[in-house]
């Protein structure tokens, strides 16, 4: 019985497990090549990102990073696809478990939003979120503002904030992630305790407001003094 090594996938895993910033650039461009087919299992951009996220930590941290059990016995483009699929069913189990939502309900949160209602609370949500930005900034520590200051306001990329603080750009992604999720889930609660509102119809809500969310974080850092 023939095993087949896929030689060359074996080597860049390889690399990218011994930090090789050439090949851990590589394998993020193939993690970005399964966007559509984890979109399309979580059917929400936000949740897909999450997805991408988690399973860069998972394949590249760590004393034994995940990426090094790849074998070679096939193409490894389907093995991160496999672990992808794994690591998106995963987060819809926990974000039902949560109280999220079911598959189902994180599926309808992508659709048009009719309800009178949510509309009024669309066009006069526009200072409250604003509001709940700034406050969130300040409740972070100086680190977590300076790594978003450096990544959205400087437009650093990861590797040139590696760089700045001498850390590894897999650290640096991680400090910048982490002071993202916690400036996130704290414009979250804001929103949701000042508007009285529950976290579905403020999905709903912030569904179309991708450009203003980039905003907002840029607005609440530069009033934000580091």
């Amino acid at each position: 019985m023939s095993d087949t090594r896929h030689d060359a996938d074996v080597r860049l895993a390889q690399r990218c497990g011994a930090g090789d910033r050439e090949a851990i650039a590589e394998l993020e461009r193939r993690i970005l090549e399964l966007d559509a087919v984890i979109v399309g299992l979580v059917h929400d951009r936000g949740l897909a990102d999450d997805v991408k996220q988690t399973l860069r930590e998972k394949l590249l941290v760590g004393d034994s990073p995940r990426i090094l059990q790849y074998a070679g016995r096939g193409d490894l483009r389907a093995w991160l696809r496999v672990a992808a699929t794994r690591e998106a069913l995963t987060l819809l189990r926990r974000s039902h478990k949560a109280g999220l939502g079911s598959p189902e309900e994180v599926e309808n949160l992508a659709a048009p939003i009719t309800d009178p209602a949510l509309s009024h609370l669309r066009r006069r949500h526009g200072q409250d979120f604003k509001n709940a930005f700034r406050d969130a900034a300040a409740r972070l520590d100086t680190r977590e503002r300076l790594m978003l200051r450096h990544y959205y306001i400087e437009k650093l990329t990861i590797d040139e904030i590696g760089d700045r603080y001498k850390i590894h750009r897999v650290t640096a992604m991680r400090r910048v992630e982490r002071a993202r999720e916690r400036l996130v889930a704290s414009v979250r609660f804001l929103l949701m305790e000042r508007l009285s509102i529950t976290p579905h119809t403020l999905d709903s809500i912030l569904g179309d407001l991708d450009g203003e969310m980039i905003s907002g974080v840029r607005e609440a850092l530069e009033a934000t003094s580091s």
